[in-house]
């Protein structure tokens, strides 16, 4: 269980989010001669996704105010890893994959109403914030030198009927 705080400055905008987010996963590990397949599945619910008002000002003037927004979501990811471990003298070296599709379940949309300077009427409008499905693909390598250091390198995609994301991550740590 965990709680997250965003802000969000933009234009002199700043607007807070608060979520609670709780979850469990379970994995069973499999080995075969050839590396390890991990099946998985979890639950995540994100409690009370707390968007508050806020207003937009130019010159002290406001130009568009925004009401607030709570969301609750479900989260459904399904997967398998394949991982693998190789032992090259001190070093150990561990490549791996991961596919995970989730099914996301809950307030999916926002209903947004704003109002702006010289605009009579409140303009309404909803915003899809999740799509029903997302499916991620994630590479990995990871090596460990004794017990002093390590290096992990890991390229990610993430995707769905509305967006794509590609990530790659790095990591160094060494211990004295």
């Amino acid at each position: 269980m965990h709680s997250v705080i965003w802000v969000m400055l933009l234009y002199g905008v700043v607007m807070l989010c608060t979520a609670l987010a709780l979850g469990v996963r379970g994995a069973y590990h499999f080995t075969t001669s050839y590396g390890t397949i991990t099946p998985h599945i979890g639950l995540s619910y994100l409690i009370n996704l707390d968007l508050d008002a806020y207003e937009v000002k130019v010159n002290g003037t406001t130009i568009t105010h925004n009401d607030a927004e709570k969301l609750n979501l479900w989260a459904l990811p399904v997967g398998v890893t394949f991982s693998s471990n190789i032992e090259a003298g001190a070093w150990q070296v561990k490549p791996q994959l991961d596919l995970t599709v989730t099914a996301n379940l809950g307030d999916d949309e926002i209903d947004t109403s704003a109002t702006f300077v010289g605009v009579k009427d409140e303009l309404l409008f909803t915003t899809e914030v999740l799509d029903d499905f997302t499916y991620r693909a994630r590479l990995g390598l990871e090596a460990q030198y004794q017990d002093s250091l390590f290096v992990g390198l890991n390229l990610g995609y993430t995707g769905s009927s509305n967006f794509d994301e590609l990530g790659l991550s790095a990591i160094v740590s060494y211990k004295f």
